[in-house]
């Protein structure tokens, strides 16, 4: 009989956390379609199979707060004041300078997940100067954020 009740406990507990762990929020992964982009750019830009690249994102999770300050896009005058300068009939100089105050507001942003700073690295057999520059804008990396773009050149041949 203890047998018996024992086990039925453990079941309807087995049950009971399944379905508990089943109905848990679990946190949005976010997708990591860079690679992918990566490559297209460099073979587009280079030619299929001259390069290859690896992207390595560091991602956090937890909580933060981001704020950020915007700025209206109107402004209106606080103060002003005009001067004028004239000497006989030979000049006459009009200056006017005018105070503006833009609209602030403030955004407050919740994250659960961000992205640390990503790093690109790539390996090609021909030499192009602006494929830094052409990662930077196509991956929107951020220096600020730490995110950085190795180029290796190696002669690598090609076996299909």
């Amino acid at each position: 009989m203890n047998r018996m009740i024992t086990s039925l406990f453990a079941i309807a507990l087995c049950a009971l956390m399944s379905w508990n762990l089943s109905n848990l929020e679990r946190a949005p992964q976010p997708s990591c379609p860079l690679q992918s982009r990566a490559q297209q750019l460099l073979d587009h830009k280079l030619g299929t199979g001259v390069a290859w690249v690896s992207v390595h994102q560091t991602q956090s999770q937890g909580h933060r707060k981001l704020v950020r300050k915007r700025l209206g896009e109107r402004a209106f005058v606080v103060s002003s004041q005009s001067k004028k300068e004239s000497y006989k009939d030979k000049y006459q100089y009009e200056t006017r300078s005018e105070k503006l105050s833009f609209p602030e507001s403030q955004e407050s942003l919740w994250q659960d997940h961000w992205v640390e700073k990503i790093s690109v690295v790539v390996v090609t057999s021909k030499e192009s100067p602006d494929l830094v520059p052409l990662l930077e804008v196509g991956l929107g990396l951020d220096r600020e954020r730490g995110d950085q773009v190795m180029v290796t050149h190696r002669d690598f041949v090609v076996k299909n």
